[in-house]
């Protein structure tokens, strides 16, 4: 905010730069995603995974524009068994 007094190393605002410099080149980057063969396939293997983490699996996997697919969750909502979900459907393809 404006008139904040805000603390950061050299180091660090140096890793900042790069990655946002990374985002923007992936904007460019097409993603060719994952056939929605194989996320049935996966989904039916997964039984646990409820209608939200299928959503965020597709969105990850889907085809298009830009490289970068953001999720954002709190903690315990089942981040990281639809990322195994998502890991295994980019392996098999």
């Amino acid at each position: 905010h404006k008139g904040e007094v805000v603390y950061t190393t050299a180091e660090m605002m140096a890793i900042e730069e790069r990655l946002l410099t990374q985002v923007e080149k992936s904007k460019s980057q097409y993603s060719y995603g994952v056939p929605e063969r194989t996320l049935t396939g996966v989904i039916a293997s997964r039984q646990k995974l409820n209608d939200e983490q299928k959503a965020a699996l597709r969105h990850v996997c889907e085809e298009g524009e830009g490289s970068i697919r953001v999720i954002s969750g709190m903690a315990g909502t089942g981040k990281t068994t639809f990322l195994s979900a998502a890991r295994l459907s980019w392996e098999l393809e």
